[in-house]
Formats: structure tokens, C-alpha cells, sequence
């Protein structure tokens, strides 16, 4: 069955573009009113605010004269800031996001050890593509010993947690994220 599953997920896995953070891009027009609800403590503004900083995106529509909007400027740093404390609060999206930039080393030191504390949290709760990529460490000893039995019992509750692996990462690398 586990060879079967590993042949399932083959060639789906790439490094991180903006595009695989989880969460939403917040509009250059919302981007006051997220930025104040994250400071009030709403994990998923803070995590949608962390997505914005990453991606440097948040570009506002054209105005009536047909000028493009302003643009947040990329900076993982204001990004590892909010995706923190979203993740502290238990937001899964911000753990699996925090676990991104720790595996890729983006505005980070790359850290494997951190990748698995963050998807631990995430596929603990449940997150089939945290459990897929934490099943994936095993397999590969990345931030742990290599273990095929740790592998296995993670990739078989992503295997019975639902089609959302396959979906989200349809056509990567067969790497972790």
C-alpha cells in the first residue's frame, strides 16, 4: 500500500512559488482593515496578512484613470512575523506556511527540524497535505531519522484523510511541499 501511495504522489512536489502558501492575498484596498484585525489578534487575517508579505502582492484594481494600484513589497520577515503568531493560535494554515519557509529557507535560516515541529502541529489536527509532507520527511530523513514505519503511518492517514493531496499538488516533485 505504501508503494502504491509514494506512486500516487510521483512527481508532485516543487520548491514553494508564492502560489503554494495557503491562505488568501489581501487586496491592496482591504489591506488597512486586515492589517488591524491581525494586530487585534484574528489568526486568519494574520495568516492572509503573512500570505500578502510573502507574495509581495496586494495590488489594489486600477483606479478610474486605468492606473494600477500599489503593491506591498515582498518581505518574509514581516511574513514569518504574522504566520507565527497565526500559528501559535492553532491556525493549521499558518503552521503548514511557517513550515514552507522553514523547508525552503526563505527569509529564515532553512531548518528541518522546525519543517516537522510546524507540520506536526498541522498533521495533528488533521491536515492531509501537512501529514503527505511530514510522511515525506520520514521517508527521507529530513530533520529526523530516516523511518519507513513513520513514513508509512503517516502517508496511510493522508491516504484515508481525503483527495486533498492529490489536488493541491497535482503535478510537482516528488519532494516534500
Amino acid at each position: 500500500m505504501f508503494k502504491s501511495l509514494r506512486e500516487k504522489f510521483k512527481g508532485m512536489f516543487a520548491k514553494v512559488q508564492n502560489s503554494d502558501l495557503r491562505g488568501s492575498v489581501v487586496s491592496l484596498q482591504d489591506f488597512a482593515a486586515v492589517k488591524l484585525a491581525a494586530e487585534k489578534g484574528d489568526a486568519i487575517a494574520r495568516n492572509n496578512l503573512g500570505v500578502t508579505y510573502a507574495a509581495g502582492q496586494g495590488i489594489s484594481k486600477n483606479d478610474a484613470a486605468g492606473k494600477e494600484g500599489q503593491k506591498v513589497e515582498q518581505n518574509y520577515t514581516e511574513a514569518i512575523k504574522w504566520f507565527r503568531l497565526a500559528a501559535e493560535q492553532g491556525n493549521v494554515e499558518a503552521q503548514c506556511n511557517l513550515a514552507t519557509l522553514y523547508y525552503y529557507g526563505r527569509g529564515v535560516d532553512q531548518d528541518y527540524a522546525e519543517t516537522i515541529k510546524w507540520l506536526r502541529l498541522a498533521a495533528d489536527r488533521g491536515d492531509t497535505i501537512a501529514q503527505f509532507n511530514l510522511g515525506e520527511m520520514y521517508a527521507q530523513g529530513l530533520g529526523v531519522a530516516k523511518d519507513q514505519k513513520e513514513a508509512e503511518r503517516w502517508h496511510k492517514m493522508t491516504e484515508r484523510g481525503s483527495q486533498d493531496v492529490m489536488d493541491a499538488h497535482k503535478a510537482k516533485k516528488n519532494k516534500p511541499f
